[in-house]
């Protein structure tokens, strides 16, 4: 089981005083989780399995189209 907290704003607090992860981190749950999530939906709209190159994050699929993974942003407008 894992521990009780008393809310996620609380944990969050109390971890930057302590200077500790909260138990919900970024890098470990969801950063992961949402990758999995735009790969599966990658999956779906292809309609095929997705291979990928877990060291460099490329998808190693061929025949996908380059703006279902790197959108064209608007001018002015850059990630």
């Amino acid at each position: 089981k894992y521990p009780r907290t008393e809310g996620v704003f609380t944990e969050w607090t109390a971890a930057v005083r302590a200077g500790t992860q909260p138990g919900s981190s970024f890098a470990g749950y969801a950063g992961p989780l949402t990758e999995m999530i735009v790969l599966g939906n990658l999956a779906v709209r292809s309609g095929r399995t997705i291979e990928l190159d877990p060291e460099s994050g490329v998808v190693k699929t061929s025949g996908i189209p380059d703006e279902w993974m790197l959108p064209t942003y608007r001018s002015g407008w850059t990630l």
